[in-house]
């Protein structure tokens, strides 16, 4: 992480191409990673960007929450489709389908 830093490719002229990448893997890590460094780093990288440009943070907060959002609601609704299709298949063939 600190050589991305390092490098550039985490500054502030590149922000707009990089936070809406990289949003959901830093906050998935900066909350409960299982290692530490990880987690710091995640959470720094979070400030920083933050603090270039609170807008644009905010902007993929919110973008990334409603993703998760739609992405919960997808996995539900294929599941109930597929109880529907399982409960279809036993009516229609009784002795055919197994649970």
């Amino acid at each position: 992480m600190q050589h991305l830093v390092n490098n550039g490719c985490l500054s502030r002229q590149n922000a707009n191409m990089v936070l809406p990448t990289i949003y959901g893997a830093l906050y998935k890590n900066s909350s409960g990673h299982w290692n530490a460094t990880v987690e710091g780093l995640a959470q720094n990288v979070l400030k920083m960007y933050m603090e270039y440009d609170l807008t644009l943070y905010d902007k993929c907060s919110t973008d990334y929450f409603k993703w998760e959002e739609a992405t919960k609601k997808k996995i539900t609704d294929d599941e109930e489709r597929w109880t529907k299709l399982k409960d279809e298949a036993k009516n229609n063939f009784p002795n055919s389908v197994q649970s």
